[in-house]
């Protein structure tokens, strides 16, 4: 028979209502597909025809992160601002020789992004994500811009971050911290609206709750650290920086939660003059007992009823160690 003849029998009804194993077989036979079925397998033991990506052992050369110029923008309505990300190493360093970047904005109909990274506001609005990412040796790493769209351009007169009117830089642990962002133009109007980058220059210190126009921060450790708060707007960067001063909280709770036979949190912080509370979410009454309760107000806790509380202040600093007889629990309060 023709070799012709034999490829139109293969699309046959009857051909196709054999056996798969039979099929492949009798594909296998034909030299017209037998080519084409050798790189079909290829592509399946390659993994979707893509190369196998060989693990580089200089870590000066491995794609680690992908990084954005800037994380937060304020433009006008029509107006754009060009943002980079850059591919870089574990150690920092910007890497070369890789693909462009991609670049896709969440909210077409608020904000848009062209293949090179020029932003446009397209409407009124607020925090609207640009994602930046890039896949190179089999790798996928992104970053995220954050675009506010202004109805008019303003220029920017001066630019600060500071603690609200009665307020102060301290404090606790666990704790959020209010920030006010003061932008005025060159009539000293003040602008809102700006969409503001919070970085924590002490990362272990802070971290970040929430951006925009009014920052939001959470003290994470104890100490004083610095954060830097950074818009770009209308074509220029701006840039503060605050100090913050994070101490043990004043208040701690400590649960025993239903089916179990230990606190949620065994070990509390608390400043001196602070207080903590056990609630108990059992059904069955606790008691609290402190091996010292001499700066411990108001003295042990015969019983906590099921969904109840009760609170106890702590006097001075020192290490307080408690324990519940009646579920066998034991825990401590650590006052600083």
């Amino acid at each position: 028979m023709p070799e012709r003849d034999r490829v139109i029998r293969l699309s046959s009804p009857s051909y196709r209502g054999g056996s798969a194993a039979r099929s492949a077989r009798r594909i296998a036979r034909v030299p017209a597909v037998r080519s084409l079925v050798a790189a079909a397998l290829a592509a399946v033991v390659l993994g979707c025809n893509e190369a196998p990506v060989e693990a580089s052992t200089d870590p000066n050369t491995v794609y680690w992160a992908l990084t954005a110029d800037v994380k937060a923008v304020t433009v006008a309505m029509g107006g754009t601002q060009q943002v980079v990300a850059t591919p870089r190493t574990i150690a920092g360093d910007a890497l070369t020789g890789l693909p462009a970047p991609h670049f896709v904005s969440k909210d077409t109909t608020k904000v848009k992004v062209d293949e090179n990274g020029v932003i446009t506001g397209v409407i009124p609005s607020q925090n609207v994500l640009v994602i930046a990412s890039l896949h190179a040796q089999g790798m996928t790493h992104a970053d995220t811009i954050s675009v506010n769209v202004t109805p008019t351009a303003d220029t920017v007169a001066s630019f600060s971050v500071d603690v609200p009117p009665g307020d102060s830089t301290v404090m606790g642990a666990g704790m959020v911290k209010f920030l006010m962002v003061n932008a005025v133009d060159a009539h000293h109007i003040p602008l809102f609206n700006l969409a503001v980058w919070v970085h924590p220059l002490d990362p272990g210190m802070f971290n970040l709750v929430a951006g925009s126009f009014m920052p939001l921060v959470m003290g994470t450790g104890v100490g004083t650290g610095r954060v830097e708060f950074r818009a770009t707007a209308y074509g220029a960067t701006f840039a503060d920086t605050v100090e913050l001063t994070v101490t043990y909280p004043w208040a701690s709770t400590v649960k025993l939660l239903e089916g179990k036979t230990a606190f949620d949190a065994p070990v509390v912080y608390v400043a001196k003059l602070g207080t903590v509370t056990w609630q108990n979410q059992s059904a069955a009454p606790i008691d609290i007992t402190f091996d010292d309760t001499t700066n411990v107000a108001g003295g042990n806790i015969p019983e906590i009823a099921p969904g109840g509380s009760a609170t106890r202040q702590f006097l001075a600093a020192g290490t307080y160690l408690y324990r519940s007889v009646a579920i066998g629990a034991a825990g401590k309060v650590i006052v600083q």
